[in-house]
């Protein structure tokens, strides 16, 4: 539109005008939409859940692109044909864009003058512009590594809802795990920052520990009427600081692909031994009291008490003709009873089963000793003659990954610290301080997707910039333009480092690496534009100086108006 405004402006008709924009523009504009395409294309393929997150992007922008070129190539021609007539521009403007397509720069006035000066000063030292640039480049690392304010995985946003997990140590009944629960939410109820609270005592939430007695989910108000999340949970945490009997754990909601806490880690033991796990624990726990920054430490340490593990001798058992099953029924008929039939009610769409067990005063733990079991035809054995009671820690489940026996803990960071930073700060702890005997430590949840996510992105990258290669070789058959244009997405990262610098916002990973992969597509656009412009130019101007004055005079509106947009 651009190309076609100007040739009218010289006083073609809108016809000639738009179809020798459509024939000139034409390779321009497939490349640089191309190019843009291939930029996102790889994200399409962004494994795990991130991906499942992020795909809906690429596959917007591909979308969006491809009908965007088929609109400039073959709509916005006709529309043009039929209802086009050049801009508005006044006479002095006019003069200016002619003196600028025959190199009469005398005549250039305004904003063109200086750009025409600032152009022509730049393109008078090459090596020194150059310089400063590749200085600046570096100085924009090297501020960014001084002074950033880190990394994270994926941007926080202002949650809608805030989680409190309610912990208490102990047997506790049903109803004394509601007393404790409704004690916080009606303490909720206080505050002004809440549309609904939704509590659920006795059960806890996925991935909870083992000593979390209840939930409690409370629903803020419209964020443009209240103050941050952050100050909201500093009332909560004065309000529920007098609450005694239980520990009680403010949680943001996670917001975008991830889920839990930013720092995740598995604790596996090399043989089946829960104590090799405590041990690993308290490895642990002490490095993250010594670097210090972390909250809501949690873990799926089952809680303290002991078990009785019944210890058969299948040996002697078998000398007096009793099979294991046999045991475990007797077992059963003190404990919780052993099924003899089932029957169906009338008002039941279900078998209920019927079970029988010893009345209450013989289900105590030593009436053991006074069980017999069948042994042979006519005999009978008591059952203390091969069955030994045994107590042992208790365990309330036992989770296993790639056939180890693991132990996760959990935790979140003081506001304003980066999860990250902690992360490195506990890795380096382990190498610097040897693990207990026979306990591997391994880092999952935010630290293992950033390194998935980190790995993709650089692949992604990489995949975009060779598919460019091709796309820009067969524009320009040129190794050298080609060059130039790839050249300057590297450039291009100097606004990114000192930006996130600027604004104080960490670099994050998923967010501003597919911001980056997203500017190099814009970017090699308007070079595209320029160098196509600057080869056309030069066949007809001998001198490559005053060649380069006029590419960047003539693409200086459209590459304006195109970024600007």
């Amino acid at each position: 539109t651009e190309y076609a405004d100007k040739k009218m402006t010289d006083g073609a008709s809108k016809v000639d005008a738009y179809a020798e924009a459509s024939d000139r523009m034409a390779m321009p504009v497939i490349a640089s939409t191309l190019t843009t395409l291939v930029a996102f294309a790889p994200l399409m393929f962004w494994p795990g859940i991130i991906g499942e997150f992020m795909k809906y992007l690429p596959i917007s922008v591909i979308c969006v692109l491809s009908a965007s070129l088929l609109v400039a190539l073959i709509f916005v021609p006709i529309f043009g044909a039929l209802f086009g007539k050049p801009g508005a521009v006044k006479e002095e403007e006019k003069v200016q864009i002619l003196a600028s397509e025959n190199g009469e720069y005398e005549k250039l006035k305004g904003y063109m003058k200086v750009y025409y000066k600032a152009l022509h000063y730049c393109l008078g030292r090459p090596w020194k512009v150059l310089g400063v640039v590749m200085i600046t480049l570096f100085l924009s690392f090297y501020t960014y590594s001084k002074f950033g304010v880190g990394v994270e995985f994926f941007p926080e946003s202002e949650p809608d809802f805030i989680n409190i997990n309610v912990h208490a140590l102990g047997n506790l009944s049903i109803d004394e795990k509601s007393k404790f629960v409704k004690q916080v939410e009606d303490l909720m109820y206080e505050l002004p920052y809440f549309e609904n609270i939704y509590s659920r005592s006795g059960a806890k939430s996925q991935n909870a520990s083992e000593d979390v007695i209840g939930y409690i989910q409370v629903e803020l108000i419209d964020w443009q009427e209240r103050p941050r999340a952050a100050y909201i949970i500093e009332k909560m945490e004065e309000k529920l600081a007098n609450v005694s009997g239980v520990i009680i754990e403010i949680l943001k909601e996670a917001k975008g692909p991830v889920s839990g806490k930013p720092i995740e880690l598995e604790i596996s033991a090399t043989e089946d031994s829960q104590q090799l796990l405590n041990n690993g624990y308290k490895y642990v726990e002490t490095a993250m009291n010594k670097i210090g920054g972390f909250i809501n430490v949690e873990n799926t340490l089952p809680l303290p008490g002991i078990q009785w593990e019944l210890n058969i001798n299948k040996a002697q058992a078998a000398k007096f003709g009793v099979n294991i099953s046999s045991i475990g029924s007797i077992v059963q008929m003190m404990t919780r009873g052993t099924r003899v039939s089932s029957y169906m009610p009338a008002d039941s769409d279900e078998e209920l089963d019927i079970l029988v067990r010893f009345p209450k005063a013989f289900r105590a733990l030593n009436m053991i000793d006074n069980l017999y079991v069948v042994a042979g035809a006519n005999n009978s054995v008591p059952l203390s003659t091969f069955v030994n009671i045994i107590p042992t820690p208790k365990v309330n489940m036992i989770q296993r990954i790639d056939g180890k026996r693991i132990l996760k803990v959990s935790a979140d960071v003081e506001e304003g610290i980066f999860a990250a930073d902690k992360v490195t700060a506990l890795k380096q702890y382990v190498k610097q301080n040897p693990l207990p005997e026979n306990v591997e430590i391994t880092f999952a949840g935010q630290d293992e997707d950033s390194k998935e996510s980190i790995s993709f992105v650089l692949k992604a990258f990489a995949i975009a910039i060779f598919l460019m290669l091709f796309i820009l070789l067969a524009q320009f058959n040129s190794f050298y333009d080609t060059f130039m244009i790839l050249f300057s997405i590297l450039l291009s990262t100097i606004g990114v480092m000192l930006g996130l610098v600027i604004m104080r916002d960490p670099f994050s990973i998923v967010m501003t690496g597919l911001a980056i992969v997203s500017l190099a597509g814009i970017v090699v656009n308007n070079n595209i534009v320029l160098i196509d412009a600057y080869n056309e130019i030069k066949n007809k101007v001998s001198d490559p100086f005053d060649a380069l004055i006029r590419t960047g005079l003539q693409r200086l509106r459209p590459v304006y108006l195109t970024t600007v947009t």
